[in-house]
């Protein structure tokens, strides 16, 4: 008699048995160590950030503190007095609104007619200045001329100069920021002045 063949041996199941109880055991750990590991590395780097953030706060808060004892020292409850007792004053000094301007633009116009001047003013802007309260800060360029028309015989520099000075001696805030003058060696030809009018109320439109 021949012997049976042999039987194959049997085929290995299906799933993760195949791996072993050991080799799934140091996966399981080196994944726990992993992730463990970049959760530690997270809030390393995360506590090392806002340390170093509140490092720049505190020198902050030091170099401030630096400035406010300066500004004391600086300035006693005596100056400080001082100058808020020159408020009022200041504040009379301001132009009562956008009437105020259009009644000074007006006079300037109107004391360069005896001058023989043209007066040209145009519009250059407005801002405010937070104080105590809004105030308005309107620029503008005023352009004279000699009247062509005229036959004056006082030299056009010489009646420029008194209107210059007219306006420079209003009671009211006036900052002449800019002045230009041209002309020949003889007589001045125009001369352009930026100015800014300083009133009490905001003037959002141009006189």
């Amino acid at each position: 008699m021949t012997a049976p063949p042999p039987k194959a041996p049997p085929r290995p199941k299906r799933g993760f048995r195949w791996l072993g109880v050991a080799n799934i055991e140091r996966i399981v750990v080196f994944s726990v160590v992993t992730i463990a590991g970049v959760l530690l590395w997270t809030s390393v780097s995360r506590l090392v950030r806002v340390r170093s953030e509140s490092r720049d706060l505190t020198r902050r808060i030091a170099h401030l503190s630096g400035e406010i004892d300066v500004m004391r020292s600086q300035w006693p409850s005596s100056r400080t007095q001082q100058v808020a007792s020159r408020i009022p004053a200041a504040e009379a000094t301001l132009f009562q609104g956008p009437p105020a301007v259009a009644e000074w633009i007006e006079s300037v116009r109107a004391a360069a007619i005896p001058l023989a001047l043209e007066t040209d003013f145009e519009f250059v802007g407005a801002h405010t200045q937070a104080l105590n309260r809004a105030i308005a800060v309107m620029q503008t360029r005023l352009h004279i001329a000699p009247d062509r028309d005229s036959e004056s015989v006082r030299p056009s520099y010489n009646r420029l100069l008194e209107l210059g000075q007219s306006i420079a001696r209003h009671p009211k805030r006036l900052d002449v920021l800019e002045l230009s003058v041209s002309g020949s060696s003889n007589s001045v030809g125009e001369a352009t002045a930026l100015i800014e009018v300083w009133s009490d109320t905001p003037s959002a439109a141009a006189p």
